[in-house]
């Protein structure tokens, strides 16, 4: 009984898959696969991907870390072996965001309220227009996460979301009650400059 690859599987089911011998189009797509280090046959097999969210907090620390070990794990299963899955990889790509917590009560805080719909947008751009026929997320914060979904859903294929986790709280050094984010807004009105400093800087450890 014949046995169908994973690549097979995917371009029957395929929506978009990107065959095509003119050189043009192909010059690139053989330069990153040469630069990612896979196999120039393979840039015609169905295409998979890593996407991470990204910003300036907290909330996105560990994201590119954790896309950077996921590409390295596809790296060593991708090939032309019997046990490699015949695909192509692309690069890893990264959402923009911002954070509440730190625009919360600014007039940059319109920028985070359009959060979802800005990385809803972008991630359906490179889902579509790469192809992609797999895709594992790194997503982050509130808004990031709920754009990566929807997007994902739309693109209706084989897709797995990991959560980058969530921020580590505190310990007040004076009281040794836990203090997170929220403990900061709640001191705001607080007479001592020095009580407020601390609490900021013991709120969010990592």
């Amino acid at each position: 009984m014949e046995t169908k690859s994973c690549g097979d599987l995917l371009v029957k089911n395929s929506k978009t898959v990107l065959i095509d011998s003119h050189p043009g189009r192909n010059a690139q797509t053989f330069g990153i696969a040469r630069e990612l280090g896979t196999s120039m046959d393979l840039i015609h097999e169905p295409s998979v991907g890593v996407i991470g969210n990204k910003g300036d907090s907290q909330c996105y620390l560990g994201v590119q870390r954790k896309v950077e070990v996921i590409q390295e794990c596809l790296l060593q299963r991708i090939g032309e072996g019997d046990a490699s899955m015949s695909m192509r990889l692309v690069q890893p790509e990264y959402t923009i965001a911002t954070s509440d917590g730190m625009r919360n009560g600014t007039k940059e805080m319109r920028y985070s309220l359009i959060g979802r719909e800005v990385t809803h947008d972008s991630v359906c751009e490179h889902l579509s227009a790469s192809g992609l026929e797999g895709t594992i997320a790194v997503v982050a914060c509130d808004k990031p996460p709920v754009g990566t979904a929807a997007a994902i859903l739309e693109h209706n294929r084989p897709s797995i979301i990991m959560s980058d986790g969530p921020i580590r709280p505190g310990t007040d050094s004076v009281t040794s009650e836990p203090i997170d984010i929220i403990s900061g807004f709640q001191i705001a009105g607080h007479d001592d400059a020095g009580v407020k400093k601390r609490i900021a800087c013991e709120a969010c450890p990592g």
